[in-house]
């Protein structure tokens, strides 16, 4: 089988009741629809697939690329894929007010509330942030029951609810239990499980766009709610780097870690031999360097490396300011104990994490 080049994907909107108006700055060569909040870069998911946006795969789902192009293209996520599904999904989000209160089922509970296979773990990377702007995570003092903590939270301002200022090029860790929301004035990238199930616990009063009260899931978010504050993940310092960069791992759970690439030159990032990967360019001016060709990388639009990508080199011009890309990975479920990031295993990855806290 030829080579398979990284595979570029079209996005997709998505209309919501606390849009902003800043992805029209993000997507210029789109034509953004009014009320857009979300942008969905990669989606496997019934009636939301993504599509591959040129070339010769154009118009195909990142479902019917790995039947066409096998474990070539998936690595050893390809049975898998095959009968659940791509597992990850990669949104931009941009607020002009706060999101609804809202609280994310793990597996477990997404198997028994809606005999779905997956939860959702989700990692906020803040692309901007108003001055004064702030997340909801989880709570600020304990109650006895979910409950009670439900029956105690009458609005935004409640002092029961923990609140953290977004900061730019910062990351933020959404485990499943975990109350949550973000607040007006973010823009955000959000890589997460692939799946769509959300409880809201508070909409704050107001109705969506056809002037009525959004549906509530009390019920259901009661079972989920994980009664602990919200902790910060630790990050390792960077561990790969040369002159032409450095990567810095930013979020990491069972189902997949999220890296940060800075690119100041030419750099050349060894590769997973066994699995996909994602990779979102957030500058211009970054470009695929192969022996034969060079292939430009569209700011803001998510691309799929293959498995059998063994390295990939990237390059910027050497007049440019430092450019920024995530890559999302995923992980097999149940093996983030022998994960191995860049030469080190779970364990030292840890040491270095707790060595970087102090």
């Amino acid at each position: 089988m030829k080579h398979i080049k990284p595979i570029e994907l079209a996005p997709i909107f998505k209309t919501k009741v606390w849009a902003g108006a800043r992805l029209e700055n993000y997507f210029p060569d789109s034509k953004v629809p009014e009320h857009t909040g979300e942008v969905w870069l990669f989606s496997d998911l019934p009636s939301s697939e993504t599509t591959v946006a040129k070339g010769e795969y154009k118009g195909m789902s990142p479902r019917v690329l790995a039947q066409k192009l096998g474990t070539a293209f998936c690595g050893n996520f390809y049975d898998y894929i095959l009968e659940d599904g791509f597992p990850l999904l990669f949104k931009i989000l941009d607020a002009d007010a706060l999101l609804s209160l809202q609280v994310h089922p793990d597996d477990t509970m997404a198997q028994k509330l809606e005999k779905q296979s997956r939860g959702k773990n989700e990692s906020w990377y803040i692309l901007d942030a108003n001055a004064g702007s702030h997340l909801i995570l989880g709570t600020e003092n304990s109650c006895s029951t979910p409950k009670n903590l439900l029956e105690a939270i009458t609005n935004s301002n409640s002092e029961l609810l923990h609140k953290e200022q977004a900061i730019s090029g910062e990351t933020y860790f959404i485990p499943p239990g975990l109350l949550h929301s973000i607040g007006k004035g973010i823009t955000l990238v959000e890589i997460q499980q692939s799946s769509d199930l959300t409880y809201r616990v508070s909409d704050w009063g107001r109705v969506g766009l056809d002037g009525k009260p959004r549906e509530l899931h009390k019920d259901q978010a009661q079972q989920c709610i994980k009664l602990e504050k919200w902790q910060k993940q630790k990050k390792p310092a960077p561990s790969w780097s040369d002159d032409g960069g450095f990567i810095e791992l930013i979020s990491v759970c069972d189902y997949y870690y999220l890296e940060k690439i800075t690119l100041k030159g030419r750099l050349e990032i060894p590769l997973e031999d066994d699995a996909f990967s994602l990779l979102l360019p957030l500058s211009k001016s970054i470009e695929v360097l192969t022996t034969d060709e060079s292939i430009s990388l569209t700011p803001y639009t998510a691309s799929i490396l293959s498995a059998e990508m063994t390295s990939i080199t990237l390059g910027t011009k050497a007049n440019d300011e430092d450019q920024t890309l995530l890559r999302a990975v995923p992980i097999h479920k149940g093996d983030r104990p022998s994960l191995a990031w860049r030469g080190h295993d779970a364990d030292s990855l840890e040491q270095k994490a707790n060595k970087n806290a102090r």
